[in-house]
C-alpha cells in the first residue's frame, strides 16, 4: 500500500502544470548611484539619455507625493530618453516642477514598443497635492510593450524639474506552480480508483482469511 501511496505521489507532481507569471516590479528610486549626468548612465536594466545635462542623485526637490529627494534634477528645457533592456508592459513614475500652481500639461510622455514604432503621446497634468511644495504628477503606462519612453516639457516653461521613482517589469518573473484542470480531473481519477482498489484488495484479503 505505502508503494501505491508513493506511485500516486510521483504521479501527482508530475501533473504540475507550467508555472504561472508573476510580474517582478523593479523601482529606481534615483540614490542607487553617486552622484553624475545621466547621459549614457545605465542602471538596472535601463538607460538614460537627455540633452540638457540633468543630474542623477541630486537632492534639490524636497519632499512630495510622488517624488522624493534625491531625484534626477535637470531643466524643462530637457528631453529626457529611457531605454529598457527588456521591453515592459508596466512603467509608471513621478514628475515634479518648481512651479507653484497647476499645470495643464506639466509634460509629456511618448512610448515607443519593441521595432521603436511611437504608440502614442500621453500629456500629463500637474497639480499642488496637499503637503506638497511644487506642482507634480505620476504617468502610469500598464499593457502594449514598452522599449523607449521619452519625456518632453512645454516650450514655454524655464522651470526646473525632479523625476523619480521609475518603476517598471523587469521581465524575472517569479514561478507559482499551479495545477491544471486537467491535473485536476485526472488527481480525482487518480484517488478514487487508488480508493476503490484499496477496497477491493481488502475485501479480498477478508475473503482469504475466511
Amino acid at each position: 500500500m505505502k508503494r501505491a501511496i508513493a506511485v500516486c505521489a510521483l504521479l501527482l507532481t508530475g501533473m504540475i502544470a507550467g508555472p504561472d507569471a508573476e510580474a517582478a516590479i523593479t523601482t529606481i528610486t534615483m540614490d542607487e548611484l553617486p552622484t553624475q549626468l545621466i547621459n549614457g548612465l545605465s542602471l538596472k536594466g535601463v538607460t538614460f539619455h537627455d540633452t540638457t545635462g540633468a543630474i542623477f542623485n541630486s537632492p534639490n526637490g524636497g519632499q512630495q507625493t510622488y517624488t522624493q529627494d534625491p531625484t534626477i534634477l535637470g531643466s524643462a528645457t530637457d528631453v529626457i530618453t529611457v531605454d529598457f533592456a527588456q521591453p515592459t508592459p508596466f512603467v509608471q513614475f513621478g514628475m515634479s516642477l518648481s512651479f507653484r500652481f497647476p499645470l495643464t500639461p506639466g509634460f509629456s510622455v511618448e512610448l515607443f514598443d519593441p521595432s521603436l514604432t511611437s504608440l502614442g503621446i500621453t500629456s500629463v497634468n500637474t497639480s499642488v497635492l496637499p503637503g506638497d511644495v511644487f506642482t507634480e504628477g505620476q504617468f502610469t503606462h500598464a499593457g502594449a510593450l514598452v522599449s523607449r519612453l521619452v519625456i518632453t516639457f512645454p516650450p514655454a516653461f524655464d522651470l526646473d524639474f525632479g523625476f523619480d521613482n521609475l518603476s517598471f517589469d523587469a521581465g524575472d518573473a517569479v514561478a507559482v506552480p499551479t495545477l491544471s484542470e486537467w491535473a485536476m480531473m485526472l488527481m480525482t481519477a487518480l484517488l478514487l480508483g487508488f480508493g476503490v482498489w484499496s477496497l477491493r484488495a481488502r475485501s479480498e484479503s477478508g475473503r482469504r482469511a475466511a
